[in-house]
């Protein structure tokens, strides 16, 4: 640089003007690799990129009515991707990963994916493609929202993909400023899509809330690694994102009307198609976290605003979804819509606006002005059965003493409180009983519909507008068997719409039947014999019930029938007694243990005693054995028991000693 500059002569004390070069140095920031070169940045790992929608088709109301991306059509829109609170620029330098393509700070360059996939059952399928600045969606088989059940913008479909991003680190030139000025080697980031990796998705909001409930079972889950807890949880962020997104559209009422409210009846009337083109003028952004693992890319995270967390670090992106992009096969997207219900005496007041986000109709239904039944999708509805107890305004009724042999009974009122005479069905739900228990009605007998928890006994026809059946009907509840339980409660019972089950009204039964009290004077004669030798049971039970003796507490066959019985055991049994009746076997009682053994001649004990015995002798019995928990042991002999040193009873045992034989 030449420069001009005045100077003081030093021995003439006069100004002198004089030029002079100067050269004054400067450093460029930048890499310090050539981007030319072919990939000279070595991947470090890969982060996982959490599924994003690129488009949402919103279902209509009516249960005919159905959206669809026609074949053949294309819809692209600009995307870009920025790190938050980025400090660099240099990470939006154009270099070259150690994948095919180039790429940059969260832009891929000179680089498509491409990928193909089908509903399930065949419903359609789609092309999506991105080269990094903008993202298309074409349609190769058409695909629409199906009729069915669903109310409006609840059963849409969200079409989109998750990729596999690498990154990688390269060296640069840094300048940093205050307090000093210095040149610094640092280190930027650049990232890259995998080729390849690309993974398409179409969900319902059903299926994103049972995404966004497996995620969270990842999440809680500490075995998983802290890489896969942390995706769940960026995958769940942005669900929340989608779907809070999505609600604000629908919700929006500055958002532009597509076509004003007009009606539509259910019934025979032919459906309502109609065409409009997908465009999308207003951007959208979502807030996106991703996740390194320890040791890999640390400084970079710092210096973007990012932290430590479980196993690594967190940082977080921008990512836009922009205007509609032009495209080589066309410059607008058209999407048809059907609207049509078939149930006579619907009736929708619809308005269709624009979603924001991706363009496409939203469809919003007057609920002051529409009628729905068979579903109800929104407004007045027209099923609205109730079921009461009759002569009681509370929704439970309790019956107790039942007679065994007997049903329980009481009677119940079909009542509706829609505008319109209705027919409706009448029933239980399964789940809310046991096997054990058989219900029947002066109603009727029915099968049971499709897909349900209700068991349905009759259809009721012609139930009056805001009024009940003048007719009443009984519901018996019986036990099944003798050893059926003796109450039973909490058995919903319901009324409802027998098109659309879900819309019921409940009313709740306690069934106690009364049985007879347990057997008394329950004894055996001895406590213990020898094998085969005779034992006298013994049991009274109440009249009109006999007393059924077992070797089980519960089940099995009876081995003896009578308040006074003779039995020969073989070995040490318990027995238990019940008061029967054909309609009635509960509640046995036991006899303490009867100890069974074989007399010997003479013993002498000397082993350990762990389990309750009998041990009998015709003449002596010598023991120096120990006896351990939980054992029961009794010594008799005809003639002598003597307990030499060694013998030992532990706590918790007890031991008997007699003189006697079998015969005592």
């Amino acid at each position: 640089m030449n420069l001009p500059i005045w100077q003081l002569d030093q021995q003439s004390n006069t100004p002198i003007y004089k030029r002079y070069i100067a050269v004054i140095p400067f450093v460029v920031e930048g890499p310090l690799i050539t981007p030319s070169q072919a990939n000279p940045v070595a991947i470090k790992g890969y982060i996982r990129e959490p599924a994003i929608p690129q488009m949402i088709l919103h279902n209509p109301p009516g249960d005919m009515s159905s959206v669809t991306f026609q074949t053949l059509q294309e819809a692209c829109r600009s995307m870009s991707e920025s790190v938050t609170l980025d400090e660099s620029n240099n990470g939006r330098l154009n270099l070259t990963l150690g994948i095919a393509g180039s790429a940059g700070l969260f832009v891929s360059v000179n680089y498509e994916f491409s990928v193909t996939a089908s509903l399930s059952g065949g419903g359609g399928s789609t092309l999506m493609k991105s080269n990094g600045r903008q993202n298309c969606v074409s349609i190769l088989n058409s695909i629409s929202t199906a009729p069915g059940n669903a109310r409006a913008n609840e059963g849409s479909i969200y079409l989109g993909y998750s990729s596999t991003v690498a990154y990688g680190l390269f060296p640069i030139v840094a300048i940093k400023t205050g307090p000093t000025v210095e040149v610094v080697r640092d280190s930027s980031i650049i990232f890259g899509l995998v080729p390849g990796s690309a993974t398409p998705f179409y969900y319902s909001k059903n299926d994103i809330l049972y995404d966004i409930a497996q995620n969270q079972s990842i999440i809680n889950n500490l075995s998983f690694s802290p890489k896969m807890r942390r995706e769940a949880l960026n995958q769940n962020r942005i669900w929340d994102q989608v779907l809070k997104k999505d609600s604000i559209n629908i919700n929006d009422p500055a958002a532009p009307v597509l076509v004003p409210p007009f009606t539509i009846t259910g019934g025979n009337s032919g459906p309502n198609t109609t065409t409009i083109t997908q465009s999308i003028s207003e951007t959208t952004t979502y807030d996106v976290s991703h996740f390194l693992e320890v040791g890999v890319g640390a400084s970079f995270v710092v210096k973007v605003g990012g932290s430590g967390v479980d196993g690594g670090y967190e940082f977080k992106t921008k990512k836009t979804m922009g205007a509609s992009v032009a495209n080589t096969n066309n410059s607008s997207t058209t999407i048809s819509y059907t609207l049509q219900d078939n149930d006579l005496g619907d009736s929708f007041r619809i308005k269709v606006i624009k979603d924001k986000t991706y363009g496409t109709p939203i469809f919003l239904l007057d609920e002051a002005q529409s009628r729905t039944s068979c579903p109800y999708e929104g407004g007045y509805q027209r099923d609205k059965p109730k079921l009461e107890i009759n002569g009681s305004t509370s929704p439970t009724v309790t019956i107790s003493n039942v007679s065994l042999g007997t049903s329980g009974n009481f009677r119940v009122k079909i009542c509706n409180n829609s505008n319109e005479i209705k027919d409706y069905g009448f029933g239980f739900i399964g789940e809310s009983i046991v096997n054990d228990v058989s219900i029947t009605s002066t109603a009727g007998i029915g099968s049971s519909p499709t897909g349900t928890s209700i068991t349905k006994l009759a259809t009721i026809t012609a139930v009056p507008a805001n009024g009940c059946k003048t007719t009443t009907y009984d519901v018996n509840i019986a036990r099944r068997n003798p050893a059926s339980p003796m109450s039973y409660q909490n058995i919903e019972f319901v009324t409802y719409a027998e098109c659309e089950p879900s819309i019921k009204s409940s009313i709740y039964a306690n069934i106690n039947f009364a049985g007879p009290p347990p057997p008394t004077g329950v004894a055996a004669s001895k406590s213990e014999v020898c094998v085969s030798n005779p034992l006298t049971l013994s049991a009274n039970c109440p009249v009109a019930t006999t007393p059924n003796w077992y070797t089980v507490a519960e089940g099995g066959f009876p081995i003896a029938v009578g308040a006074s019985v003779v039995v020969n055991p073989t070995e040490n049994t318990t027995y238990y007694v019940g008061c029967e009746t054909p309609d009635y076997k509960r509640d046995r009682v036991a006899t303490p243990l009867v100890l069974v053994g074989s007399p010997s001649t003479a013993l002498n004990l000397t082993s350990n005693i762990t389990s309750s015995t009998l041990q009998i002798a015709n003449t002596t019995i010598t023991a120096r054995n120990k006896i351990f928990s939980p054992a029961t042991v009794t010594y008799k002999a005809g003639n002598s028991l003597t307990f030499t040193p060694g013998f030992e009873a532990n706590a918790g045992t007890n031991f008997t000693a007699k003189i006697g034989g079998c015969a005592n």
